[in-house]
């Protein structure tokens, strides 16, 4: 029997399924049927949970079960001994784990290859003040299952670089293979968009690293120096974060040109980006989904300058001169009439195609199994 290449593919079925992490995983699994269906049918197998959606017709699928349990709490207990149950017997080759809440892979660490998305806790004070006991315990946990794994997977050159400076991973054992990006929009569908946007946009959990308080702060400048446009915040914003962004927006005086948008789906979010300025104002990040969704819908991205941004976009943002309030405002009035350059949107779409991915994930697979 031929040793497989086995990807947890449950976070797309779990509370990461709206995330990134979620996205992640769902894109790899699609692109490496677009780029090799054949490959996959002999080589691919795909942990994943009862009803959960997945390609059957041209790959393996073992299913294991989750626990209603949050992974950090004793989710993780139940994962673990499951996904043993499943896989005993199988001819594992390589185990691809995604989820870094699940701290027990089912396969020796010698046999794994762990995805890094970010060390954001480690370099952000906040989140790891906040963050309770027990996930604490498993974000270590993790961190742990980076340093010992066969490879690692690095979501990006940035993230690569902290893997090696901060768990002192060793070069050769990293990788770096981007995610794979598909544009939202319909072919065409933002052809005929309007020159002149006014609608700006913060896409996503408004974690501390994200910043969405400078958002606020660069739509008070930009107010104040003439412009016109609304911003809008879409995704889910617990009670007491939403508060707090009011607060400040009354403070000052700009939430009469404010939106809040919860959950949406793609084809709304795509039409939010086709017609949109996305600002991207975080302060660390692994990768930056929602900036290069939104370029590839026909968007437009008003960034900081920080080095993520400048790995992952490339010359399709418009950045800001600095991180200050109005610095971000004067480049959200320029980028209102400045479209970003066709060419520097294409290399973006080549970068992160699904064909382009999968295939450099099937060589990086096939150069660690046995």
């Amino acid at each position: 029997m031929p040793m497989v290449v086995a990807i947890d593919a449950t976070p797309v079925a779990s509370a990461h399924g709206i995330r990134g992490i979620g996205r992640y995983v769902r894109g790899i699994v699609a692109a490496l049927v677009e780029a090799d269906p054949d490959w996959c049918e002999r080589k691919l197998a795909l942990l994943a949970v009862h009803d959960q959606e997945m390609p059957k017709r041209v790959c393996a699928i073992w299913q294991t079960r989750r626990a209603r349990f949050r992974p950090q709490d004793i989710g993780w207990m139940i994962a673990a001994l499951s996904d043993r149950v499943v896989t005993r017997g199988r001819s594992v080759g390589l185990w691809h784990e995604t989820d870094p809440m699940h701290v027990l892979g089912p396969a020796s660490v010698r046999a794994s290859l762990v995805t890094a998305y970010d060390l954001i806790p480690l370099r952000h004070p906040l989140p790891a003040r906040i963050m309770h006991l027990h996930r604490n315990w498993a974000y270590r946990a993790y961190l742990r299952r980076l340093q010992s794994a066969r490879h690692v997977l690095a979501i990006s050159e940035a993230t690569a670089r902290d893997i090696r400076d901060e768990l002192g991973v060793r070069p050769e054992r990293i990788s770096v293979i981007y995610p794979p990006v598909r544009s939202l929009a319909p072919p065409g569908g933002n052809a005929a968009a309007e020159p002149l946007r006014r609608q700006f946009l913060f896409v996503g959990v408004p974690d501390p690293h994200k910043r969405p308080e400078l958002a606020i702060e660069a739509l008070a400048e930009y107010k104040r120096i003439g412009g016109r446009g609304r911003l809008a915040f879409v995704g889910y914003h617990p009670p007491a974060v939403r508060q707090q962004l009011v607060a400040l927006a009354e403070r000052r005086d700009v939430i009469d040109s404010m939106d809040f948008f919860d959950r949406i789906d793609d084809s709304a979010l795509a039409a939010l980006y086709g017609q949109g300025i996305l600002l991207a104002v975080s302060l660390y990040e692994g990768f930056g989904l929602p900036p290069v969704e939104c370029l590839l819908a026909g968007g437009r991205v008003v960034a900081v300058p920080n080095g993520i941004y400048r790995e992952v976009l490339g010359d399709g943002a418009s950045f800001a001169a600095d991180d200050s309030p109005d610095s971000i405002a004067q480049s959200m009035i320029a980028a209102e009439t400045t479209p970003p350059q066709l060419e520097s949107v294409q290399v973006l779409a080549r970068r992160y195609s699904p064909v382009t991915v999968g295939e450099s994930l099937i060589r990086l697979y096939e150069s660690l199994l046995p």
